[in-house]
């Protein structure tokens, strides 16, 4: 039996949601600002691990949690970090839409107009102190 690679494994799990959610690889290119090959190199494992920024564009396309991205790029990594915090194992299953507050307000953040979003993003953080 083959080993799967990080990479195949983060590109099962784009592809899964990806289906999950009825988004063509065109539409996710779209929203992530790369083409059509990257991200189909995404999901057959054929190229490195997308950057931060579009990690996060990723997640607002596909409404799941960076974290889900994040354990199936780096599992063993993910698992130290969270045994050297003391957290409980994440539930990788859970995606924002599965969470009754946010279902609705993601599609609406998906609406926005990347300027507007990251208006809002700033806004949050400055809320938060950050």
């Amino acid at each position: 039996m083959a080993k799967e690679t990080k990479r195949t494994q983060l590109g099962i799990v784009i592809d899964a949601r990806m289906k999950e959610r009825g988004i063509t690889a065109e539409q996710l290119a779209d929203a992530v600002g790369v083409d059509v090959a990257t991200v189909n190199r995404w999901r057959n494992g054929k190229t490195k691990m997308p950057d931060p920024g579009q990690i996060a564009k990723i997640c607002l396309e596909l409404h799941i949690w960076p974290n889900v991205l994040m354990r199936a790029a780096y599992p063993e990594e993910m698992a130290r970090l969270a045994s050297e915090l003391g957290d409980a194992p994440i539930d990788t299953g859970t995606t924002l839409a599965s969470v009754p507050e946010f279902a609705g307000l993601l599609d609406e953040l998906t609406a926005l107009e990347p300027e507007t979003l990251r208006a809002l993003m700033l806004l949050a953080r400055k809320a938060r102190g950050g």
